[in-house]
């Protein structure tokens, strides 16, 4: 399988909080933070998830993931 870098070029608003509950019923969270990202030329919209809300915070234009 083959992996693509993403690079953010906006950040389009601030990370939403989500919980669930894991099968021991220990409720967890993660958030959403909303970008447009670049992708070998191809620009789109998408959700960078994260565990943390500092994590969620630090994501700004130039963060790259891969998937």
């Amino acid at each position: 399988m083959n992996l693509l870098t993403h690079t953010v070029t906006k950040v389009l608003g601030d990370p939403v909080r989500h919980t669930y509950k894991s099968d021991d019923g220990t409720e967890n969270e993660y958030y959403l933070t909303p970008v447009e990202c670049d992708c070998w030329g191809n620009i789109s919209n998408t959700k960078v998830m994260t565990n943390t809300l500092e994590q969620a915070k630090a994501i700004k234009v130039g963060y790259e993931w891969e998937s």
